[in-house]
């Protein structure tokens, strides 16, 4: 499995300060003749040392076996993260950042 992409983010209010969430599309390929896009929801949780914590849900289930696409998913959410990307991938698909 290779994700290509995680757009049209939308954040969703969520009671609790420490953590983010979101629903997004999640674009992957499983070979290089079947790609897909598949709903998923996705949280950011800020512990007490300043760590953070990522929870992915699938909202439809991939044509993959669903432990690796998690851990997949979760790494790359922790790179755009850690890169700063994801917050401009938010911006840019709730409009909200003008170019």
């Amino acid at each position: 499995m290779k994700i290509i992409a995680i757009d049209d983010i939308k954040r969703i209010n969520d009671h609790i300060h420490y953590r983010k969430k979101y629903s997004a599309n999640l674009k992957y390929e499983v070979s290089p003749h079947y790609e897909d896009i598949k709903k998923i929801v996705f949280a950011l949780e800020s512990d007490a040392t300043g760590g953070k914590r990522i929870f992915v849900d699938f909202v439809e289930q991939p044509d993959y076996p669903i432990f690796i696409a998690k851990k997949k998913v979760i790494e790359y959410v922790k790179s755009l993260e850690e890169k700063g990307l994801l917050i401009w991938n938010y911006l840019i698909a709730n409009q909200k950042l003008i170019l």
